[in-house]
């Protein structure tokens, strides 16, 4: 189970790959989130009531699998 020092909002996490990958803005980070189901990114988010939470770990895991089937 994730901690809660690596659930992030997606504004949150926006804010911070936008500072340290320069590839990702909110609203693309949003439509990668609303088609998570089919990109396999699902496994990276807690619900909490209305809120919805990354786990950074996890996306950071599935940003690397998206890098290794790239190369495949």
């Amino acid at each position: 189970m994730a901690q809660a020092t690596q659930l992030r909002t997606v504004k949150q996490l926006a804010a911070e790959l936008t500072k340290t990958t320069g590839g990702f803005s909110e609203p693309s980070l949003r439509w990668l989130l609303f088609n998570a189901k089919k990109n396999g990114l699902d496994r990276a988010l807690v619900r909490v009531g209305r809120r919805l939470f990354v786990d950074t770990e996890r996306f950071n895991e599935w940003l690397e699998a998206q890098r290794s089937e790239r190369a495949a």
